[in-house]
């Protein structure tokens, strides 16, 4: 296999060299036979076999119920009034570290001075 070596920021990297002789990138395990492909690909994006990778958070509450592990009201009272003081504390924290800031720079006078 061709490869050049190319630095940058002090590390060596190795690429192949591309060519317009070389086929197209395919998936992993495809093989590239020229003809026009009519199977559909197993996984597009975020679906395997048809089905979501990942589960919707209804679908997850449901599950969660089915199964006896879904929070309390009480619980999830508790989580949100946690979630707002932590969020009070960094608002909090921000407004008093953008205070104390030094100025931000300001651009060069045009008489230049």
């Amino acid at each position: 296999m061709n490869h050049k070596l190319l630095f940058g920021a002090g590390m060596a990297l190795f690429l192949p060299s591309l060519s317009l002789a070389q086929p197209a990138a395919t998936a992993p395990g495809a093989q590239n036979t020229g003809a026009q492909n009519t199977e559909a690909p197993a996984r597009i994006a975020n679906v395997w076999n048809g089905r979501h990778h990942e589960p919707a958070a209804g679908g997850v509450r449901a599950n969660e119920r089915a199964a006896g592990i879904a929070l309390s009201q009480e619980q999830k009272n508790e989580q949100t009034q946690t979630l707002d003081r932590i969020g009070r504390r960094l608002t909090d924290k921000a407004r008093r570290d953008a205070r104390s800031a030094p100025p931000p720079p300001q651009p060069p006078s045009p008489s230049g001075r």
